[in-house]
């Protein structure tokens, strides 16, 4: 397995196919670039092999460094998952909020909420086990410092969900809360069997189809907006 070495040439910290560069990242420009790198592949790894199965080892291979180098950036695995957590909520934020840039209904942002929820897959499996595994296996200070990061992208979100929804801000903060465990429940009726419900009759298929996740969601995301707006 490679390890990193020093060489003179200024070249980018990543690289393409996912590999790091092997020299030291000695700037901050070229520390953030490889930290950023590593999310990047580790996203990868995680859609591969699921949360159980994410392995250090493994993600040192593909990127081709030696797993000393992904210690030297995160000192854990769940450190490294709760960053890319934050990541990948900041990301979402910043989707969410470029498809509601102009103003939206209220169903055409409950549509893109859950739609751009369920873009991301790494995102809604991490935060099923944020809270009762991820952050119990972390140093104090990177938790604190994770929860800062994410309480500007949500104070973010918020201010502006406020605006294009015509929300008092608190309110605006009750909504966002419950769309997030909303959608958290309604994501586990897609981890259920497929089956074929073509031979089942009418009744039962109707009522199959009642708890599709998107049903789920978009049906009681309505009634918090409508209980919100004192509808």
């Amino acid at each position: 397995m490679p390890s990193e070495t020093v060489t003179r040439a200024k070249q980018p910290a990543a690289q393409a196919g996912g590999r790091l560069r092997t020299r030291r990242a000695v700037s901050e420009a070229d520390k953030s670039a490889r930290r950023n790198a590593i999310l990047t592949a580790a996203d990868q790894h995680f859609r591969e092999v699921g949360f159980e199965k994410f392995s250090m080892e493994v993600l040192s291979r593909e990127l081709e460094v030696a797993r000393g180098t992904l210690y030297r950036y995160f000192s854990t695995r769940e450190e490294l998952l709760l960053n890319l957590y934050q990541r990948q909520q900041q990301h979402f934020v910043d989707k969410l909020m470029d498809a509601t840039a102009t103003g939206i209904g209220d169903a055409d942002f409950l549509q893109s909420f859950y739609t751009l929820s369920l873009a991301d897959p790494t995102l809604i499996a991490l935060r099923l086990r944020l809270t009762n595994v991820i952050e119990h296996n972390v140093d104090q200070d990177v938790l604190v410092e994770t929860k800062l990061a994410m309480s500007e992208d949500f104070g973010r979100l918020s201010q502006h969900l406020s605006d294009v929804l015509n929300l008092e801000r608190p309110q605006t903060e009750q909504l966002i809360i419950a769309l997030l465990a909303l959608m958290l429940g309604a994501a586990q009726a897609d981890a259920a069997p497929k089956i074929d419900t073509s031979a089942l009759p009418a009744e039962a298929q109707r009522l199959m189809s009642c708890f599709a996740s998107e049903t789920v969601f978009l049906a009681n995301a309505e009634l918090i907006l409508s209980g919100l707006r004192g509808r």
